[in-house]
């Protein structure tokens, strides 16, 4: 089923969410300001280098999540992700690279999925405390 894809303020956007449809809201003016403080180079500089993110993996731009502790019956079942674990350095060289494009069949794409921890260290934790999306 193909989730329906509206601006975040159109009507037809708001009458799906009304209704407890999935919709798919494009040009959120809520993502800007984070976007511009949370950049690869600022997370780079405020994470801790040894920190492994959980990533995941996939040849398609499909990155459907799935928890494989959820299997406790042994159903069979072909993960449509790979879980890997990497620092956000090696997530950020990879992404980067010049050998990987959007349609490359040789190489997956990458979706990092980290919450946050204290193992982070501090300088993150801290920014993030002091981050707002009313001041940002």
């Amino acid at each position: 089923m193909e989730i329906a894809r509206y601006i975040w303020n159109s009507e037809e956007a708001l009458e799906l969410i009304r209704r407890g449809q999935p919709v798919v809201l494009l040009e959120c003016p809520i993502c800007y300001p984070a976007m511009e403080n949370w950049t690869f180079e600022k997370i780079a500089v405020l994470l801790r280098s040894n920190f492994q993110c959980d990533v995941r993996s996939s040849y398609t731009h499909r990155f459907t999540y799935f928890d494989e502790s959820k299997n406790q019956n042994g159903y069979n079942f072909v993960p449509p992700t790979t879980k890997m674990s990497m620092s956000f350095d090696e997530f950020n060289n990879y992404i980067r690279s010049s050998n990987v494009t959007s349609s490359s069949k040789t190489f997956p794409n990458l979706y990092l999925q980290q919450g946050l921890v204290a193992e982070m260290g501090p300088r993150i934790l801290e920014a993030y405390k002091h981050f707002s999306l009313e001041t940002a």
